[in-house]
């Protein structure tokens, strides 16, 4: 298990050392509104009321009803005399679910009752796209798939590719309404990209969205990088998604100059964090770096229901973050920072010897953060208690952290630890959480004390999967993925049944679903379920014989569809359309049933 090593300096772990790709070196219509007047004919006729139909007018014997204007979401109003429905009769609504999906599963178009004044009451019954779990046999998402498969729906292919190799290293769903989810967003770099013809670039920010009703845009060119002329890369390594439905986009950027939007961030020769906000639409709404003179990387984002933002990497020297300066260091040091919605902020560092690293987050209790860092050597962080330290050995442990929202300081942690023995390795996947369980996956080779157990990998390295109480960070369960070859959990997720979703890669053979799979060669991505017990649901693989890697995976809340991102050399199979890598390798978005 090794490091994709973009350029001296910003480092990205990704994938099992298996070639120079994977890793080595890289929302019824209502009752309608009363319609304009209509105007009866003939006589002396009183004028009808339009809308829902007015009563005869007196006088004008033989004059022709009125027309009434026309009502939204309801019948057309009639003259003087008429009724819009009779009595006691009912019919069919439209249908306002997704389109495709009504008469699919249980989805169906709700129906209105005429009342005794002979006016139509409101649609009611009806129902559209909901998540699915996998204790019912019912179609409840309505995508024509049986329920609990991960059934392949669809790859999208980028927009525009690039000649060298181009990578998803983050994706996240904005909420859903009315049975669509909302929109998804991917990103990462691309590499060798041009952008209004300036100079070729290393490794340039990706960014890609799929809207609400399934089609692709590709925003990358919102960022332009020019070369410094040495070693360069800007990288997008987090996505995140406000409460308004406005994105967030981190990442980082060296030996260049960094302009999102209409935004120069300067030209930075070390390593420095960018930040960015996009509203749905796409547009640049802010854009500020951070670092300076000084090394920052951002790894990981999230945000919470008030709009507060959170962010975590390392940093070696004194940077300015917000409003807080982090105490001088020579060695690289973790951090953890907030961005409030009421303009305020708050920095925590994650001072040690060697080398700390901030490498996943997820917000819990719409207040507080949970935080997976790297340790080599010692950290120390800042508690309820006051400081307090913990140890790492030379190949990395794992500080499972929570935060408060308020100032950062931690209110549990917990350590996992590796052997301090020479070729073991441990590295911190994915991290997840909802209102009880925090999960967190891990890759490593040799052995890991989780708890209080000892878990021995293969030679090739294996992964597991834990669970622990979010409110104490008390051990609830785990889960090893292990057997012939290598197996690597790089993301998490919980779905509204508190299934867990899983994504990576594998080589040889992977221990989950019925038949469990094997690789076509190489390194396959794949994507899998447990239940809340870590029990297998299922798993799917992509790939041919070449290797491709999971790095990112999401849930769209209303129907409960998986999104997975990543990259592939070759061709990505097992889902259509069938994507051919035009570079070395490709980045891929998909998305698969529950």
């Amino acid at each position: 298990m090794k490091n994709f090593h973009m350029i001296s300096g910003l480092v990205l772990p990704i994938a099992g050392c298996v070639s120079t790709f994977i890793g080595c070196n890289y929302e019824l219509p209502q009752a309608g509104t009363t319609g304009s007047t209509g105007t009866g004919q003939g006589g002396a006729g009183a004028t009808g009321a339009g809308g829902f139909g007015g009563e005869a007018g007196s006088g004008g014997q033989g004059g022709a009803a009125g027309q009434g204007g026309s009502a939204q979401g309801g019948a057309a109003g009639q003259g003087g005399g008429s009724s819009v429905c009779e009595p006691g009769t009912a019919e069919t609504c439209a249908y306002t679910g997704p389109a495709g999906t009504e008469g699919e599963g249980t989805c169906k178009p709700g129906t209105r009752n005429c009342t005794p004044k002979g006016t139509w009451g409101a649609c009611s019954k009806q129902v559209v796209p909901m998540p699915e779990g996998c204790s019912g046999a019912e179609d409840t998402n309505c995508d024509k798939f049986p329920p609990c498969s991960g059934a392949p729906i669809k790859a999208f292919p980028p927009i525009m590719q690039t000649s060298g190799d181009d990578l998803v290293l983050a994706v996240a769903t904005a909420k859903g309404e009315g049975g669509k989810d909302g929109a998804t967003y991917a990103a990462g770099f691309q590499a060798a990209y041009s952008f209004n013809q300036m100079p070729l670039s290393n490794h340039r920010v990706l960014l890609w969205q799929r809207d609400s009703n399934g089609v692709f845009h590709d925003w990358s060119n919102q960022f332009s990088f020019i070369s410094g002329g040495g070693p360069n890369a800007a990288v997008a390594t987090g996505v995140a998604v406000l409460p308004t439905g406005d994105v967030v986009v981190v990442g980082s950027f060296a030996g260049g100059s960094l302009t999102i939007g209409g935004t120069n961030l300067g030209d930075s020769a070390t390593t420095n964090t960018f930040a960015a906000r996009f509203s749905p639409a796409g547009a640049v709404l802010d854009a500020f770096s951070i670092g300076g003179n000084h090394y920052v990387e951002t790894l990981a984002v999230a945000t919470d229901a008030a709009g507060n933002v959170f962010i975590g990497g390392s940093y070696m020297g004194s940077p300015k973050i917000g409003t807080t300066t982090l105490p001088m260091t020579g060695d690289k040091n973790g951090f953890v920072a907030a961005f409030k919605s009421n303009g305020t902020s708050w920095a925590q560092p994650l001072e040690g010897i060697f080398d700390q690293s901030v490498r996943a987050m997820v917000t819990v209790d719409d207040n507080d953060v949970v935080i997976a860092t790297s340790i080599v050597g010692s950290m120390s962080i800042n508690t309820t208690e006051g400081p307090k330290t913990y140890v790492g050995n030379s190949n990395a442990d794992i500080l499972l952290s929570r935060l408060s929202g308020t100032d950062g300081v931690a209110t549990w942690n917990v350590q996992v630890k590796g052997a301090d023995v020479v070729g073991n390795e441990l590295d911190a996947g994915g991290i997840a959480a909802n209102s009880t369980t925090v999960v967190l996956s891990g890759n490593f080779r040799g052995s890991v004390d989780l708890h209080d157990q000892t878990l021995i990998a293969n030679d090739a390295g294996d992964a597991f999967v834990a669970t622990f109480a979010a409110d104490n960070g008390g051990f609830q369960k785990y889960t090893v993925l292990g057997g012939n070859g290598a197996q690597q959990v790089r993301a998490v997720a919980i779905d509204a049944f508190d299934d867990i979703v899983i994504a990576g890669g594998f080589s040889i053979t992977l221990p989950l679903g019925n038949p469990p799979p094997s690789a076509n060669g190489g390194f396959d991505a794949f994507v899998g379920k447990l239940d809340a017990n870590l029990l297998g649901r299922w798993s799917r693989k992509y790939g041919n014989d070449l290797d491709q890697v999971s790095l990112a995976v999401a849930i769209g809340n209303a129907t409960g569809h998986i999104f997975a991102g990543g990259g592939f050399q070759g061709q990505l199979t097992g889902i259509q359309p069938l994507l051919t890598a035009t570079g070395p390798a490709d980045a891929f978005l998909i998305e698969l049933t529950n």
